[in-house]
């Protein structure tokens, strides 16, 4: 009885191990899968936020690091802004990275970026998000920057990027739109909280639209 106990507990561990090494080895297979697919090209990442799960994309080319020169597409644009040309200034220690957006029809602002979020988080324009202010898919990288300086001249006097107000975000995307065209895309802001803060309202102005020239 003792002996035939002994065997049946000896191979009752044999097996109980042979389970365990089983799992650790498909946790080990599991665990180096989702390491490959994090590391591959067209990896996303994914953020829960209160019951809403919002999928990421790799953030893209800033504003201004690839195309410059952008014409006024919107009639708002048109009418308030003129083209845009985009400069992006030297990194300095601490300030970010500075853009500079230049508009023909006098108003120069100056920019230093403040965050980067996919276009489904909301945007602060009330129950917007960006996706839904820019016309953008969920997935699109919208660049939110601080105002440092705005400056217009003489003949854009009340019409600068919040009209009279004074503009304190800009949220910029660059994006292809529904007929495959290069498309940009800026909503302005004049509030205090900073636009997909989660914060409060943030104040929205305008939305600008601009096409590849």
């Amino acid at each position: 009885m003792s002996k035939w106990f002994n065997a049946r507990s000896k191979r009752g561990a044999t097996l109980a191990a042979a389970v365990l090494l089983a799992s650790l080895a498909a946790g080990c297979d599991q665990i180096r899968s989702l390491l490959d697919r994090s590391s591959g090209a067209g990896a996303s990442n994914t953020t829960v936020t209160g019951e809403a799960r919002v999928r990421t994309s790799q953030v893209v080319l800033e504003p201004g690091r690839g195309r410059t020169l952008w014409q006024a597409g919107s009639e708002t644009a048109q009418e308030v802004t003129g083209n845009l040309r985009i400069s992006v200034r030297d990194t300095r220690p601490g300030s970010g990275r500075p853009l500079a957006l230049a508009f023909n029809k006098g108003v120069v602002a100056m920019l230093e970026l403040y965050t980067i979020v996919p276009a489904a988080t909301a945007s602060g324009a009330g129950d917007a998000t960006f996706a839904g202010l820019l016309g953008a898919d969920p997935d699109t990288n919208v660049f939110v920057y601080t105002v440092s300086r705005e400056q217009l001249s003489e003949s854009a006097r009340g019409r600068g990027l919040c009209g009279g107000l004074t503009a304190t975000y800009l949220a910029i995307a660059e994006f292809s739109d529904a007929q495959g065209e290069p498309t940009l895309r800026i909503v302005s802001f004049h509030g205090d909280s900073a636009p997909g803060s989660l914060q409060g309202e943030a104040g929205f102005c305008r939305l600008l639209g601009y096409v590849a020239g």
